[in-house]
């Protein structure tokens, strides 16, 4: 087992690259950390590079029993320092554990709608690496059938993005950098209703018809959707707010839109 201590160590820097979106795509891998990520990784049979910890972890069972399973799989482990540790992952209280992951490749054929999962979500520019990770978990945790990101959306393999997902990345497809135009030949083609979500939308979320598949599209967090989808949508939907506030984040927006999509689908529609 290899042990690095120093932050000058070829492979440590090698690791501390991966912090930067040219890197990620350079090597074609990512970083993940924490139990549960990992954890999650190794549920989801991802590749999985290579294995980092901090011997302090050893003395968690649920750590160490990560540790263990690594290394029954055959997956290369590196013993970091705390110090290591906290500089790759950029961290203030890393849990001791992390690994380098290979950026699983999906496409829109990948996408398979059902009747329990209904909801492809398109993501349409958002730039908060927050938002897009709380979302893919939302979509995780409402039985989406996948998610698109539109060119231009923030880089889904940020580890600020990474870590709002909560392992929730390695569930689902989510098909990254995709034309809006290659979109909208993808759900002409499976006969999948385009649905904007707009704040002047002309029909409430709750009337939209979830009892087939639905192609609903996220815009970012400043301009929403662009002008292209919009024009082109079956649908312009809103979603009824009552108080004084103006609009939604676009995360908790996606939330209900998904929770809806699970709500309705087995319900009659207006």
């Amino acid at each position: 087992m290899l042990k690095l201590t120093s932050r000058h160590n070829k492979k440590v820097k090698y690791l501390k690259s991966l912090q930067q979106k040219k890197f990620r795509d350079e090597y074609g891998k990512f970083l993940i950390e924490g139990v549960r990520s990992v954890e999650e990784a190794l549920n989801a049979r991802c590749s999985i590079d290579v294995l980092i910890f901090a011997s302090e972890v050893l003395g968690n069972l649920r750590a160490a029993r990560l540790v263990d399973e690594a290394a029954a799989k055959g997956i290369t482990q590196w013993l970091v320092t705390r110090d290591v540790l906290a500089y790759i992952t950029e961290t203030k209280t890393p849990q001791g554990v992390a690994a380098v992951v290979h950026k699983p490749e999906y496409s829109l054929s990948d996408i398979k709608c059902s009747p329990s999962r209904n909801l492809i979500l398109v993501i349409d520019r958002v730039q908060d690496p927050g938002n897009l990770g709380t979302i893919i978990r939302a979509a995780d945790a409402f039985s989406a059938a996948g998610i698109i990101l539109i060119k231009g959306t923030t880089d889904m393999y940020a580890p600020k993005v990474v870590r709002a997902t909560v392992g929730s990345i390695f569930h689902l497809p989510i098909v990254n950098n995709v034309l809006a135009a290659d979109l909208l030949q993808f759900s002409r083609e499976h006969r999948y209703p385009v649905v904007v979500l707009d704040p002047r939308g002309e029909i409430p979320v709750s009337a939209l018809n979830f009892n087939r598949p639905v192609v609903a599209v996220m815009g970012s967090e400043a301009q929403g959707c662009s002008t292209v989808l919009r024009e082109v949508a079956d649908h312009r939907a809103f979603i009824p707010i009552s108080g004084k506030a103006e609009s939604l984040n676009v995360a908790v927006a996606a939330s209900i839109v998904l929770y809806e999509s699970i709500r309705t689908s087995k319900a009659p529609c207006v």
